[in-house]
């Protein structure tokens, strides 16, 4: 078997492919290096590597184009389900769609959205929460929030709960949760 050394990506791709990851702090391997193949799936294999070496950017990037900060939970007595409170900050280039949230610590979590409709309070379940570039949805009291049900156990103000908030594009987005008194202390 012969080995050759595969170099796929013309030289103006790899020079955008390294600007790409080092404009994102990251370092750039170099994916052909090394790569030993059979001549007779070159063809092929010069494909799925170009593929893969193009779409790369745009993987490294997604990760952090989603910030969530300041989570928190509103723990209510009697058994009430709590609320989950934070801000999501999108710093991508596309529409983002929040689609739910889940934690080991509940079981059932739900996206919704407290109203007032001619002199009504109401609470609406969202299924698609839709997040523009540039922006931040805040989550807070009287507004959107998690509501948080079915505790899996006993929590306590200072507790920290994991939560993953979960997108349409099949992101996830894992943060520390504190548990905090009804008054959000």
């Amino acid at each position: 078997m012969t080995s050759i050394r595969l170099s796929v990506v013309s030289t103006d791709l790899e020079q955008q492919l390294r600007r790409n990851m080092s404009d994102r702090g990251h370092a750039c391997a170099s994916i052909c290096a090394g790569l030993s193949i059979e001549p007779t799936i070159m063809p092929i294999a010069r494909i799925l590597v170009a593929f893969a070496v193009a779409w790369l950017p745009f993987a490294v990037a997604s990760a952090a184009e989603l910030q969530v900060s300041n989570a928190w939970i509103r723990l209510l007595p009697g058994g009430v389900p709590a609320g989950g409170y934070f801000d999501l900050r999108h710093d991508g280039k596309t529409v983002v769609q929040l689609t739910g949230a889940s934690s080991s610590s509940f079981g059932d979590i739900m996206v919704h959205e407290s109203l007032t409709e001619k002199g009504q309070s109401q609470m609406r379940h969202i299924d698609v929460l839709e997040l523009p570039p540039g922006r931040t949805l805040t989550f807070k009291p009287g507004s959107y929030h998690l509501m948080l049900m079915q505790p899996a156990r006993k929590l306590n103000v200072g507790d920290k709960i994991p939560m993953t908030l979960e997108f349409a594009n099949g992101e996830r987005v894992t943060t520390q949760f504190e548990v905090r008194g009804p008054g959000g202390m």
